[in-house]
């Protein structure tokens, strides 16, 4: 329903979807969006998580940080947003592409075989006031995700 509401698939007559663009961002503060929050916060956890316990140099998950050693300015942030938004989203298209022709389909698969999902996730991050930084539940009570009242009895 979300994908369907953001014009990136369309029902067919069949009653299969099309994709009609690749990319999705899901309405803000939206349960899908929360839900958003949730997976990529466990995905990015259990990989530096994993990252801190591995035995050596170069048996880790992939984690790299590209970091501006200047600040910018209003203008050059959003000259970097917009190359961010262009150039992001064609390397995930890649990575997307690489997938599809090179995973095999798991019927090929021997069962005895483990499997494991994976991906890549591509956000970039803006300290607006470092004097600022709130926790996640903080945010959302701030945004209008209000507890619940029988979270409101629970302690923190």
């Amino acid at each position: 329903e979300e994908l369907q509401r953001a014009g990136a698939i369309v029902k067919l007559d069949d009653d299969t979807y099309k994709a009609i663009r690749r990319d999705f961002e899901p309405q803000s503060l939206s349960p899908k969006l929360i839900e958003r929050f949730g997976d990529i916060g466990f995905n990015l956890f259990s990989t530096l998580a994993a990252n801190v316990q591995k035995k050596g140099q170069g048996e880790g998950i992939f984690d790299r940080v590209v970091i501006s050693n200047q600040k910018l300015t209003k203008r050059e942030l959003r000259i970097f947003k917009e190359y961010l938004n262009t150039r992001g989203q064609t390397i995930l298209e890649e990575m997307d592409n690489w997938l599809t022709r090179t995973v095999s389909q798991k019927d090929d698969v021997p069962q005895t075989e483990e499997i494991y999902e994976t991906g890549v996730a591509m956000l970039q991050y803006i300290i607006w006031d470092t004097e600022d930084k709130s926790s996640l539940r903080d945010f959302l009570l701030d945004h209008g995700i209000e507890e619940s009242s029988s979270d409101s009895s629970k302690s923190d």
